[in-house]
């Protein structure tokens, strides 16, 4: 595994996931930082909780499509309760 430095191109993709509602600010700046001084190739952004209830779906989007479910994100100061209603939040 290759230590990535500022300034150095990374040739590895990221997988970032954050928080539900999370501020535009704090992905902007993660990313201005990725793209500017890392310079990787890709970045998956995603909200933890979907990554997660997407993992139990097996990772299969037509299955996903198709379903529907209450998502309960439990952080350490918030609780964001949402629905996925075949397939769409």
């Amino acid at each position: 595994s290759e230590i990535v430095r500022p300034g150095k191109r990374s040739e590895s993709s990221f997988i970032i996931s954050e928080p539900f509602a999370n501020p535009i600010h704090c992905r902007s700046s993660i990313l201005g930082q990725l793209f500017d001084c890392y310079q990787v190739n890709e970045v998956l952004l995603g909200v933890d909780a979907l990554f997660a209830y997407f993992y139990e779906l097996d990772c299969d989007f037509r299955r996903y499509a198709t379903e529907t479910a209450l998502v309960v994100s439990v952080g350490a100061n918030t609780i964001h309760v949402f629905s996925i209603v075949e397939g769409k939040t």
